[in-house]
């Protein structure tokens, strides 16, 4: 235990003296895994220098509420093209719209290394959902994807569900607080219903009300999902209960925590990692990212469980 907190030490200095030499001074690495916050105004600038860096140790990097717009997202993702260090970005509340969201997506066609992207709170529309639908028929390591608030209608939640039709490796989605009706809301039900690999699914707020039972319906005939929120949608007492059931169903029929594909990537990691001063940080990050549990959120007048 002493020789495990000393060498977790001397990495938490070397990565904070390799912030500082470009020029990332005064910031605080917290958590495990380790995750690097710029907020508060900073320049995409600073972040470009960041990801270019691929400093090792600090897989989780949040750079929300920076306002950077389209101009500073198209900097990032430039950047992230050639990026092998960083799997998880929250990216929320930066003002980026259509044009900063598919610079983004293209930056991530083929890259393997970024498994969560949060963009919750842009506004990114029916335009930058599609990008990011096109850009998963390519990416095959992206697993957590949060589009939440991102005024996303009946054209891009499409896209997505097309994309949810052939794609096997996004496993957690976030589409909360979008508009989610007619024929999309029909699709996604049958996506719901007959997918095996979406494993956790946030559809709060909007789901328009004649939508709603349908949703619900698809969500008790899922064999796959171990995680739903639906916080906000009227369900009726008997679909919530149905609801509570599947869940508990799916995870008591072992459906893996780890997804096969993670277990790879896992794998992959550990191997790549061994002697690594990085490894338990990289590691800790992978397993946080593919880790679920059980998890149902709906109306507070309704059933619910979280065990």
């Amino acid at each position: 235990g002493i020789f495990f907190f000393k060498k977790q030490v001397e990495m938490n200095n070397k990565v904070l003296q390799q912030l500082n030499d470009i020029g990332i001074e005064g910031t605080c690495v917290t958590g495990n895994p380790a995750c690097l916050t710029l907020g508060g105004g900073v320049s995409a600038d600073l972040c470009v220098k960041f990801l270019n860096s691929n400093i090792e140790g600090i897989p989780v990097l949040n750079v929300s509420w920076n306002h950077f717009g389209d101009e500073g997202a198209i900097k990032i993702a430039s950047a992230l093209q050639n990026n092998k260090t960083v799997c998880s970005i929250e990216f929320d509340w930066n003002d980026v719209s259509a044009a900063g969201a598919a610079s983004i997506a293209q930056s991530l066609v083929n890259n393997k290394t970024l498994l969560s992207l949060s963009l919750k709170g842009n506004k990114i529309g029916n335009d930058g959902a599609v990008a990011f639908a096109n850009m998963l028929l390519t990416n095959q390591s992206l697993h957590s994807l949060n589009l939440s608030g991102n005024n996303i209608s009946d054209v891009g939640v499409l896209a997505i569900t097309n994309m949810l039709k052939t794609n096997q490796t996004l496993h957690q989605l976030n589409i909360s607080f979008n508009e989610i009706k007619g024929n999309a809301a029909v699709e996604l039900s049958e996506v719901i219903k007959s997918s095996k690999t979406l494993y956790a699914i946030d559809l709060r707020g909007e789901i328009d009300s004649n939508y709603v039972t349908i949703i619900a319906k698809a969500i008790i005939n899922s064999t796959s999902l171990i995680e739903v929120d639906l916080w906000t949608s009227f369900v009726s007492h008997d679909d919530a209960q149905a609801i509570v059931d599947t869940i508990n169903k799916n995870t008591k029929n072992k459906r893996p925590a780890k997804p096969e594909v993670m277990q790879q990537t896992l794998d992959t990691e550990r191997e790549k990692w061994r002697d690594k001063d990085t490894s338990q940080s990289t590691l800790s990050a992978l397993v946080k990212l593919s880790d679920h549990k059980r998890s149902v959120v709906l109306p507070a007048h309704q059933a619910t469980t979280d065990d």
